[in-house]
């Protein structure tokens, strides 16, 4: 598969539209019930936020979860719904459809530089807001679009104090590509926009000029990390 580093891991990425806003109940819920019975059967989480006011969807809620390969991800489909499937999971679904009215999911790729949850724990990455970006590229030009991002726009976006949290696509989805970027690691050092690229305006212009090629559209919203995400 192009782009596929094997000894990698891959990623489900899901977005959830909410009944309501009881965030700390469905958290409690995912705590006690989900992340342990998951982690039996090989999924880890990377990423959990909820929609932040005024930019994005809301009531929402991102996941991403980390695999170790595709065996990984065959094996808790078969754990879901195989002749030997684990109950708790049907039991999880259910009970997760309390708070839960829909998911779009998709089974990812990383890009190279896209890092793990063992990345993240030793850079000590925090990321109090983060802001997330669905790119609508050109067809089966997800991997070329992050090849274009991580080359260009990465050095500008770590000139304004922006961290990489996750960049993911899909072979499975012809044109849809997934930027996380985290906007600062503390209240108080928030940058959601900048107009100041310091020595790197004409890198900004360049990418401005570049991107539009590579993709016919985005959709940004900003997220806040969840108490047990990885980098919050």
């Amino acid at each position: 598969m192009p782009g596929h580093d094997p000894s990698r891991p891959i990623y489900i990425h899901a977005i959830s539209k909410l009944r309501n806003a009881d965030y700390d109940e469905l958290y409690a819920a995912i705590e006690a019930e989900c992340l342990p019975l998951f982690a039996e059967h090989g999924l880890h989480l990377h990423s959990c936020w909820e929609s932040a006011p005024g930019q994005g969807e809301s009531p929402e809620l991102v996941e991403i979860w980390e695999l170790k390969d595709f065996a990984a991800y065959t094996a808790f489909v078969a754990a879901s719904h195989g002749s030997a499937r684990d109950p708790r999971l049907r039991a999880w679904q259910r009970l997760r459809a309390d708070w839960v009215a829909s998911s779009d999911s998709m089974l990812c790729l990383a890009h190279p530089v896209s890092p793990t949850i063992d990345e993240l724990k030793e850079r000590g990455v925090k990321a109090k807001l983060v802001l997330h970006e669905t790119i609508h590229t050109n067809p089966s030009g997800q991997a070329d679009y992050l090849d274009a991002m991580v080359n260009m726009w990465w050095k500008i976006a770590d000139g304004v104090g922006h961290v990489v949290l996750a960049l993911l696509w899909s072979p499975w989805n012809n044109r849809r590509a997934i930027k996380i970027q985290g906007m600062g690691p503390e209240w108080d050092d928030l940058r959601p926009w900048s107009t100041d690229y310091g020595d790197h305006n004409a890198d900004f212009a360049m990418w401005m000029k570049m991107a539009p090629a590579l993709r016919d559209d985005y959709n940004d919203r900003f997220l806040v990390p969840a108490p047990f995400s990885t980098a919050r």
